[in-house]
């Protein structure tokens, strides 16, 4: 590197520093971080801060979901025992395969009971048991389940957000469920047609203290 390419490169960074300094960043980063720029400027720098996740999907032909929603930072640790539950309806393959089957459109129990793993329909209804009591499955028809419009967005999120964190100690010895005889990995289901219709997002769906204009969700959903 000759002393003009150092020069330039020391001028530049300097150039970089002073605009973090002060607040603004290159079109680029800005780009890339639209959202939470947006963010910045919606929040009292008085509170806590707030956390915001959105989301435009399309997991089945024909469907498609929009939401956006955001929460005082703390408000997770507000009901300790209903997050572990809600949580812990995830901390199992077998129910994660049946939550993705369903975004992809398998929503038939008979269908749904061709998840790799599950071996008697008294093992299926017991999945399917908790993660209705979860709130991440309901049945408007009997014998067909599906993911509730306004927590297709937040599952992803949560799933997402799971993906990206450090694999625990012993990941590999995971504890399978009272009456399971074993913990089987889940494949993936290839997605079939769905029905699309729309939806107005239920009420107490963000909480107070949200981003501001343009917290309100919305979601697009099966017509029943």
């Amino acid at each position: 590197m000759t002393d003009k390419e150092l020069e330039h490169r020391l001028t530049a960074l300097e150039r970089r520093v002073s605009d973090l300094e002060a607040g603004t960043v290159a079109s680029e980063d800005a780009d890339d971080f639209w959202a939470l720029h947006g963010l910045e400027q919606r929040v009292d720098p008085r509170d806590e801060g707030t956390v915001l996740f959105t989301g435009v999907v399309r997991p089945a032909p024909g469907e498609r979901y929009v939401w956006q929603q955001g929460v005082p930072a703390g408000s997770g640790f507000d009901h300790p025992e209903r997050a572990a539950s809600v949580l812990s309806a995830l901390g199992h393959p077998v129910r994660l395969a049946l939550l993705q089957a369903a975004l992809a459109g398998h929503r038939s129990t008979g269908v749904l009971a061709e998840t790799p793993g599950l071996a008697t329909t008294g093992q299926l209804h017991h999945h399917l048991r908790i993660l209705v009591a979860a709130g991440w499955l309901e049945t408007a028809i009997r014998g067909h389940y599906s993911v509730p419009a306004t927590r297709v967005v937040p599952l992803l999120v949560v799933l997402a957000a799971a993906a990206g964190a450090p694999a625990p100690v012993g990941a590999d010895n995971r504890e399978a469920d009272p009456g399971d005889g074993h913990v089987p990995e889940a494949g993936p289901r290839e997605n079939r047609p769905g029905l699309i219709g729309n939806h107005e997002n239920r009420p107490g769906a963000n909480r107070p203290g949200g981003p501001g204009p343009g917290s309100d969700a919305t979601a697009e959903e099966r017509l029943g």
